[in-house]
């Protein structure tokens, strides 16, 4: 028996997750020497800067596999707002433990800027997922608009594409099934999304009095931080699902 398409889109909305994580693990850093500020690879290396891009386009996956998820399912309010809240309720305690231990004000807007930029990209996805019934009622012209206006905006082109061509093709009761890791990406998408700049931050300010770690918690210099970098993504994955588990704890 063939895939069926239903499930290529689920595999590749785990896929496009996994690049949005790995892109930023790869190329943002914090490093902790004296104040904590945030730097990125590309400054070491300017000739990656396409890589830069290629977020934008694993989101615009994210949101058409979004769109074709709600073209047969309802919203599921409570499973978006109970994990937001708690990841908002947890950086504002972060916040006040950040002021407490004495750091300066440029630190904590770059830790709450990479922290929090999740948000970015989650509420225009939030919105459109809540008008979803009546979204394809909506121009093309109007969606194009909505993005010179705002760029993750954008994203509701695709979007409305993935609503469109759900509502076409509807998914099957009895569905083919999917991979078991293809599953768990895509139940804990939402928190995985939302909690894996946090695991930088973590990872970075948990190991800041052992000093200039390389690939961990210091500036990008080029090639071999990239390659220490990758060294550390266990350790970082490690940290991203201990956050999930205890996000989803906090939640239930």
């Amino acid at each position: 028996m063939n895939p069926s398409p239903h499930t290529h889109v689920d595999a590749l909305a785990a896929a496009a997750l996994t690049i949005v994580v790995l892109q930023h693990w790869l190329l943002t850093a914090f490093a902790t020497t004296n104040q904590v500020t945030t730097t990125s690879l590309l400054t070491a290396m300017p000739s990656w800067a396409p890589a830069a891009w290629l977020p934008q386009l694993a989101l615009a996956l994210l949101f058409f596999a979004g769109g074709h998820a709600r073209a047969t399912a309802p919203w599921p309010a409570g499973q978006v707002v109970r994990p937001v809240v708690t990841f908002l309720v947890a950086w504002g305690g972060g916040l006040l433990v950040l002021l407490a231990n004495g750091f300066s004000q440029d630190a904590i807007r770059q830790i709450l800027a990479t922290a929090l930029e999740p948000m970015t990209y989650l509420i225009p996805y939030a919105l459109l997922t809540a008008i979803s019934p009546n979204l394809l009622r909506f121009t093309w012209p109007l969606a194009l608009a909505a993005g010179w206006l705002s760029p993750p905006l954008l994203l509701a082109v695709p979007y409305v594409l993935g609503l469109a061509w759900g509502r076409a093709h509807p998914r099957p009761v009895s569905g083919q099934a999917e991979s078991r890791l293809v599953a768990l990406i895509n139940r804990f998408a939402l928190p995985l999304y939302l909690w894996h700049p946090t695991t930088l931050v973590v990872a970075a300010l948990a190991t800041a009095r052992l000093g200039p770690i390389t690939g961990l918690n210091d500036s990008p210099t080029g090639p071999f931080w990239l390659i220490a970098r990758l060294a550390w993504l266990p350790v970082l994955a490690t940290v991203l699902i201990g956050l999930v588990a205890l996000a989803r704890n906090r939640s239930a």
